[in-house]
């Protein structure tokens, strides 16, 4: 792995970075949306001068209404909703105690880049993929987005409690936190006759 700095306002700078690509399978970039264009690097300069580069692009809120938004984690989890849902019933909303849109994000961008190398090797052609963060985060609420889509559900922070399934969670024990968590009957019949 080698690291290079270039300013790509320096004509200089910016015919290295051409070079890079010119021997690149992919290149990925986190630019706003439009920001490449001035250095002849957006999605159709790319596509027209290296047809069989596959062009990842990450952006906060995507490329038609939140494009000049910027793309921060923080703002991907109050905007999808997440820190609605997480913290304490009577509590503030809460953001994660990791960025964890942006980890979400960079799996969404490699899944999209190792299907597109599977889809070049079959059309001999690249293509450009465009993954941002609050859609990556509206994906991750699965049951929260997916209830709210059926039924009109509006999830609320519930803490450490689970809306369909009990016990599932930490529970006090002598010395410290204990978590139980059982998913089916089943599981619950085991653990009343280990109590």
């Amino acid at each position: 792995k080698q690291s290079i700095t270039l300013d790509l306002k320096d004509p200089a700078d910016l015919e290295v970075a051409y070079e890079l690509i010119e021997r690149a399978d992919i290149f990925l970039e986190n630019w706003k949306p439009g920001g490449l264009k001035k250095f002849g690097l957006d999605s159709e300069s790319v596509a027209a001068r290296w047809p069989e580069l596959i062009h990842a692009s990450i952006t906060g809120f995507g490329s038609a209404g939140g494009a000049s938004m910027p793309g921060y984690d923080l703002l991907a989890q109050a905007l999808s909703g997440f820190m609605e849902v997480t913290g304490s019933p009577d509590g503030p909303p809460q953001r994660a105690g990791v960025a964890i849109f942006d980890v979400v994000t960079g799996m969404h961008v490699t899944i999209g880049v190792l299907a597109a190398l599977q889809e070049r090797q079959r059309s001999g052609r690249g293509q450009h993929i465009e993954v941002d963060l609050l859609s990556s985060a509206l994906s991750s609420l699965v049951n929260q987005t997916s209830g709210f889509v059926a039924i009109g559900n509006v999830p609320v922070r519930q803490g450490n409690e689970h809306p369909s399934l009990f016990p599932y969670g930490p529970f006090m024990a002598q010395d410290r936190e204990l978590v139980i968590c059982c998913g089916n009957d089943s599981q619950f019949g085991r653990l009343m006759t280990q109590l």
